[in-house]
């Protein structure tokens, strides 16, 4: 499935390419191939978008997917450690 996703991804089908590895990711959270792909996609979506809302929601995704934030762990959002939950 990875495999026809990455052929898809190089004709440019980015948001199928979104979606099904969404799909891999939400099956395997370790499929580390799965989630750099998935970026890849949505940050292409984010930058084909003229809209800033989506722009945003699609570049944070693809952020998240590249670096998972873990309780206790740095927030690239923040720049501080967040608290762990217990």
């Amino acid at each position: 499935m990875l495999e026809h996703a990455k052929a898809d991804y190089e004709r440019g089908e980015y948001q199928w390419v979104a979606q099904i590895t969404n799909a891999l990711v939400f099956a395997d959270p370790t499929n580390v191939a799965a989630r750099l792909l998935c970026a890849d996609a949505l940050e292409q979506l984010g930058y084909a978008t003229e809209s800033g809302t989506w722009r945003n929601c699609y570049l944070t995704g693809a952020l998240e997917l590249r670096k998972a934030i873990t309780p206790g762990g740095w927030s690239p959002f923040t720049g501080r450690a967040t608290r762990a939950t217990t």
